[in-house]
Parts: C-alpha cells; structure tokens; sequence
C-alpha cells in the first residue's frame, strides 16, 4: 500500500493560486501544474471561493519572480519567432 502524505498549503498560497486560475487566460491544468498541485484541488479551492464570494488577496509578485516571469515570456517569444521564420522560408 502507498503512503500519501497530506501537504497543508497556506490560505495566501490558496488565495493567490485562485487569483492566477481567475485571472490566467491559461487552463487550471496549466495552472495546477505550474504550482506544482493537483488540478483537481485547484478545482475545489476555485470552488470555494465562487460560493464564499470572499475577496482573495491581491497578487502580489516580487521583483525576481516578475523577472522570472518576463524572462519565460521573452524565451518564448523567441523560440515562437524561429519557428515562424523557419516555416516561412
């Protein structure tokens, strides 16, 4: 038999998990696994705040996580680019 462990998140970690999920354009799956959790649990969490209709902290990222963010997108971006110039030569 397997032994599962329960991992208790914070209710900032929910909350800005559920600000992501409600302001992403990108699917729960998506978001679930960049937040390294269960889709299905992302799910339940948006869930609860859809019936409590409680307002969530707002998002608050740090400089070096935007940093890291912007980076993502602009290597995206980039490789998004080759593959346009690739297909249209």
């Amino acid at each position: 038999m397997k032994n599962h462990t329960r991992t208790a998140y914070s209710i900032e970690f929910k909350q800005d998990a559920v600000n992501l999920t409600m302001s992403s354009d990108r699917p729960a799956t998506d978001v679930a696994a960049g937040l390294s959790i269960d889709p299905g649990l992302l799910r339940r969490w948006v869930k609860k705040y859809m019936r409590s209709n409680l307002p969530t902290l707002p998002p608050q990222e740090s400089k070096d996580e935007e940093l890291r963010r912007l980076r993502r997108e602009l290597q995206d971006a980039r490789e998004d680019n080759e593959i346009l110039k690739k297909a249209a030569a």
